[in-house]
């Protein structure tokens, strides 16, 4: 049976507790800005309810393990109950972080990362029983389906920055060269 590790990471000066199989597949160099969503329940109203972003802080990484976790871990209250907590230090770990004066960051360590913990844990319980249908735990979580589709939006984002030429990748050494000039 697989059992799921966890290892400290930096993210955008925050340190984030994720599965260990996602250290060396993170994706260190892609923005705030440029994530895709992971928290709500779908795109439309689902990330409006429950948005990514507030202001200057940006929580997606959070949700993406604690999706990642849901869909691997055992099927039992331990495991959601550590994922759901994992979940809420990470995002208070993610607004500690970011560059806000300290009364707007305890606010939405209080309100935002208490709410988002509620809901984990309250109506959660529906989707980690939905997220863990189907789902062999001595399977490897790279061949999860739903790791698979998180990885494949984060893989989507990351393309999707890097086609776009502009100011933000002038100081990249591959910006400096036209390719279409190298074949002579």
């Amino acid at each position: 049976m697989y059992k799921m590790n966890f290892v400290e990471i930096p993210c955008w000066g925050a340190k984030l507790t994720v599965p260990d199989f996602l250290e060396p597949i993170w994706p260190h160099d892609l923005p705030p800005e440029a994530w895709p969503t992971f928290l709500g329940a779908g795109s439309g109203w689902g990330d409006k309810i429950v948005p990514d972003r507030f202001g200057k802080v940006y929580l997606n990484p959070a949700g993406l393990c604690h999706d990642v976790e849901w869909a691997c871990s055992t099927k039992n209250l331990s495991a959601f109950l550590g994922a759901n907590g994992r979940f809420f230090l990470n995002c208070v770990s993610l607004i500690h972080a970011a560059d806000l004066d300290v009364w707007p960051k305890i606010k939405l360590m209080l309100t935002v990362s208490g709410l988002y913990l509620t809901a984990v844990s309250t109506i959660g319980v529906v989707f980690f029983s939905w997220f863990s249908t189907n789902r062999s735990e001595d399977i490897d979580p790279l061949w999860n389906p739903v790791v698979q589709h998180r990885l494949g939006r984060l893989i989507e984002a990351r393309k999707k920055y890097y086609e776009r030429p502009d100011e933000r990748h002038m100081n990249s050494e591959d910006a400096l060269y036209d390719k279409g000039d190298l074949d002579g």
